[in-house]
C-alpha cells in the first residue's frame, strides 16, 4: 500500500471493542479491500474466502499462513461443518470477516449479499458489524493491472445485536446489514440505488 501511495482512513473504530468477537460483513469492490481492513481494524480477523482461492499458487500458501478460512460453496455439508468448527474458534476477540457479495462488484454498485456471515452470526450469537469500504474500486478496480495512488476509507457502523433474532430471521438480518452498507455508499456518492 505504501509503495503504491495508497492511504487508508478509518471512521467509527470506537464502536467496536478490540477484545470482543464480532462478525464483520462488508462490501467488496477491489483486491485492496482486505489489506485496508487488516491495516485499520484492531480486532483479530479471520477472512472467509471461497475454496477455489486456496488453489492459487503462492496466494493460497500465504492465505493459509494468514489463517484465512476457506469454504467450498459447492459442498454444502462440508461448508456447514467448517462453519460449525469456526464458531468454536470465535472467542477472545477473534472475528470472522465476510465480503458478503461473494466476489468484487464493478464500479462500487452493491450486489446481492450471500447469507453465510449472517447465518454464522446467528448461530454463534455474535453481533454483526457492517463495514463499508470506499475508494478501492477507483484505485484498483476489477480487471485492472496497476494500482493508482489515492485514498481509501473504511467506515465502521454500529454493531447489530443478533440476540434479538433467531436463525429463521436470517433474511431480515441480511437486509438490515446490506441496507446499512447501501446507505453509507449512498451518503458518500458511490451509488444512487438507496435514494430511489
Amino acid at each position: 500500500m505504501k509503495t503504491n501511495r495508497v492511504e487508508v482512513r478509518v471512521e467509527g473504530l470506537e464502536k467496536v471493542d478490540q477484545g470482543k468477537s464480532y462478525v464483520f460483513i462488508s462490501n467488496h469492490s477491489s483486491n485492496l479491500d482486505p489489506l485496508a481492513v487488516a491495516i485499520k481494524l484492531s480486532n483479530t480477523l479471520r477472512f472467509i474466502a471461497k475454496g477455489s482461492l486456496e488453489k492459487i499458487p503462492l496466494f493460497g500458501w500465504a492465505a493459509r499462513r494468514a489463517k484465512v478460512i476457506f469454504i467450498d460453496r459447492k459442498d454444502t455439508p462440508q461448508s456447514v461443518a467448517r462453519i460449525n468448527q469456526v464458531i468454536h474458534e470465535l472467542k477472545d476477540g477473534i472475528s470472522p470477516y465476510f465480503f458478503a457479495e461473494g466476489t468484487r462488484n464493478v464500479g462500487g454498485n452493491l450486489r446481492a449479499f450471500k447469507k453465510g456471515g449472517v447465518v454464522l452470526a446467528l448461530k454463534a450469537k455474535l453481533p454483526i458489524v457492517p463495514v463499508t469500504i470506499l475508494g478501492g474500486q477507483k484505485l484498483f478496480p476489477k480487471r485492472a493491472f496497476r494500482i493508482r495512488p489515492g485514498t481509501m476509507n473504511v467506515i465502521v457502523d454500529e454493531p447489530i445485536d443478533t440476540s434479538l433474532y433467531t436463525e429463521e430471521d436470517r433474511d431480515t438480518v441480511l437486509e438490515k446489514v446490506r441496507s446499512t452498507i447501501l446507505q453509507t455508499l449512498y451518503r458518500n456518492g458511490v451509488t444512487e440505488e438507496a435514494g430511489r
